[in-house]
């Protein structure tokens, strides 16, 4: 069994995982499993699929409480009702570096939301010790935007995936690797950075990033970012934030998790008082920015001079 730990969490593994090696005593445990076939077919019996606005993912909620994903022809997960267990099935000779992109984000998140954690759809990076946190939908430019702050010397806590501590705003290390368009990569990260698939209807490469590009322990988040969609921002001549009042904070912080497939009483009661006391303590800022690749660096250099002010 191979051990290891993410997010905060100690994940244990029948197989080998590009994370880092090693358990935090006290901590929450997940145990990812490999199974075959007739595994699922005997779980989903009679269970109808879930359609969803994305072709090739479906899911199903089973009586027991338990969530199955699937990705349709790479592979597909099992998440337990407590979350402390995860089956997993590979349908074709999908890359590895996708099957453990899915398995440790999405998949993940699911078994994250069940133990109580609250995921937030963001990506952090650290500098001098601090975290800065980037959160928005699909297509904002999280990882773009953080790419540009890698090229600045700036180390990756997390892509796409946040979780962060309510007590205390330590924000936790995700897997050392982050997604970005194959012209973004080069632009960024070198020449040299190669990439495979991030699934097959997706132009985006998933790049593993050595140690020296990403910081491996939690650290104090500083600020969190919301990025604004494109209408929004696309007539703003420099970059600027305004602080969110904390009522407005809470709203953006549930509307920001990671993961929206959970619903019920029980987890939006818990989602509002986790980010209640999150965003007490934690400044969340609006950040408006030209959207033109070729002043992106503006926006580091202004959020790298916030960050120092602070």
């Amino acid at each position: 069994m191979h051990r290891y730990t993410v997010y905060g969490i100690n994940v244990e593994s029948d197989v080998p995982l590009s994370l880092i090696s090693g358990a935090n005593p006290g901590t929450l445990t997940i145990s990812l499993v490999s199974a075959d076939a007739g595994y699922f077919a005997g779980k989903l019996r009679n269970i109808p699929l879930v359609d969803t606005d994305v072709d090739w993912f479906k899911l199903a909620y089973l009586p027991d409480g338990s969530i199955y994903v699937r990705w349709e022809q790479w592979f597909h997960f099992l998440i337990a009702p407590d979350g402390g267990r995860i089956a997993h099935g590979l349908f074709a000779d999908a890359p590895a570096e996708s099957f453990q992109a899915y398995l440790l984000s999405q998949a993940l998140s699911f078994a994250l939301v069940k133990m109580g954690r609250e995921p937030l759809h963001a990506t952090c990076v650290e500098r001098n010790g601090f975290g800065v946190g980037f959160m928005g939908g699909s297509g904002l430019g999280k990882s773009t935007l953080a790419a540009c702050f890698l090229a600045a010397g700036c180390r990756l806590l997390t892509d796409d995936v946040l979780v962060v501590s309510p007590v205390t705003a330590l924000a936790e290390p995700g897997p050392q690797r982050i997604k970005l368009l194959p012209e973004i990569a080069e632009r960024f990260l070198g020449p040299a950075r190669h990439g495979v698939a991030m699934n097959p209807a997706s132009e985006k490469i998933i790049v593993a990033l050595g140690p020296e590009s990403c910081c491996s322990h939690a650290v104090p988040l500083a600020r969190l970012y919301l990025l604004c969609d494109w209408a929004e921002s696309e007539f703003d001549s420099l970059p600027g934030a305004e602080r969110l009042s904390k009522q407005d904070a809470v709203i953006r912080l549930v509307g920001g998790t990671f993961n929206r497939r959970i619903h019920g009483r029980e987890r939006l009661e818990r989602q509002f008082a986790w980010f209640t006391r999150l965003g007490g303590t934690l400044p969340v800022w609006r950040l408006t920015y030209p959207r033109e690749l070729s002043r992106i660096a503006e926006v580091r250099d202004y959020v790298l001079a916030e960050l120092a002010t602070s």
